[in-house]
């Protein structure tokens, strides 16, 4: 109990100080969500990096757990063998926050440090973890590259929208943040489009053009509600 309440003091803190650092990431997606008119409703968030060398199996383990101390976990560590990997992780949710501390090391050789973190009560969380776990990882493979996304996912209320309606959201969205369409699919049931604009620094290939936004908008039967994602450089959750 103790230390659940020590994590979650820490976070607290660590949730200020990751506030009040710029990020232009962080700024793009809000203000993207806000031009589709859809209230945030959760935000994850992954960093990862390929360790330099090849990490012994017997080692997954250990450094698993030097990674989930350093993100302030204390869960269980678990660990997996498959066919082609080895896994070993560990996964903790304070005040509505989850977050998974993953070292996975493919037979291939390459081990890759990961850390996710989602939360599900509006936008709250997803600056200070934009900003720290990028941190951490870096700590993990210092000299690597680091690699971050990060999703926020907004809802609005009523009908499902047409495919006229849908677009015109869209297109709000993307001229919010002067991003231009690279790669649209619209279908009867979700419109999906990824787009390129120069306000942010990391960026992806989809086929031979440069990508660092999607936009995705569906309807959620469960909920009544047209369910609304941005992402950058790419939307990294199921919609």
């Amino acid at each position: 109990m103790l230390r659940a309440i020590g994590w979650m003091v820490a976070i607290g803190l660590l949730l200020w100080v990751g506030s009040r650092a710029p990020s232009a990431l962080v700024a793009t997606l809000e203000q993207a969500l806000s031009a589709s008119s859809a209230a945030p409703r959760g935000w994850s968030v992954n960093a990862w990096a390929v360790l330099p060398g090849s990490e012994d199996a017997s080692r997954l383990s250990a450094t698993a757990q030097q990674l989930a101390e350093m993100a302030g976990l204390h869960g269980a560590l678990r660990v997996t063998r498959g066919l082609d990997y080895d896994k070993a992780w560990v996964t903790q949710t304070v005040a509505g926050v989850t977050t998974e501390a993953i070292v996975e090391r493919l037979h291939s050789g390459a081990t890759y440090v990961v850390l996710d973190r989602a939360g599900g009560r509006g936008a709250a969380g997803l600056a200070s973890a934009v900003y720290l776990l990028p941190q951490w990882i870096r700590q993990m493979a210092p000299g690597g590259v680091v690699h971050l996304a990060a999703t926020l996912e907004g809802a609005a209320p009523g009908a499902p929208w047409t495919n006229r309606q849908r677009q015109a959201v869209v297109d709000k969205v993307l001229g919010a943040i002067g991003a231009k369409p690279v790669n649209p699919l619209d279908t009867d049931h979700l419109i999906s489009v990824a787009a390129y604009t120069p306000r942010l620094s990391q960026s992806d290939q989809l086929g031979a053009q440069r990508v660092d936004f999607q936009v995705a908008i569906t309807y959620n039967d469960t909920l009544r509600a047209n369910e609304v994602y941005v992402g950058s450089p790419l939307i990294t959750v199921p919609y």
